[in-house]
């Protein structure tokens, strides 16, 4: 019996592969533009009300999630963007747990 081919894992280079890549970017710099705000919000009032820890850690799982599919599936330059965004989110969870009585 003849073997099925597999659709590889990595998109094959060109066009799509490259517009995907833009548009990913795009995605992790809106949202890492948006999270320094929630930072410097907790950091200003010493309170987190209104912010949920089980968000900010799907949040964090989901960065994480990102940064080891690009370690195993081809490193680029949009793992610094996920870089960014686990480290702020990461802030912002400590920052949580610290003003959290106060909220």
């Amino acid at each position: 019996m003849p073997v099925a081919e597999t659709a590889p894992v990595i998109a094959d280079p060109g066009i799509p592969a490259v517009i995907a890549q833009i548009s990913e970017a795009v995605m992790l710099a809106c949202f890492g533009a948006s999270w320094p705000f929630s930072v410097i919000k907790a950091l200003r009032i010493r309170k987190v009300t209104g912010k949920s820890p089980v968000f900010l850690w799907l949040i964090f799982t989901g960065y994480l999630a990102g940064i080891t599919f690009k370690l195993t599936s081809g490193v680029d330059w949009v793992l610094a963007l996920y870089c960014w965004n686990i480290f702020i989110v990461g802030f912002d969870t400590l920052l949580y747990y610290r003003f959290r009585s106060k909220g």
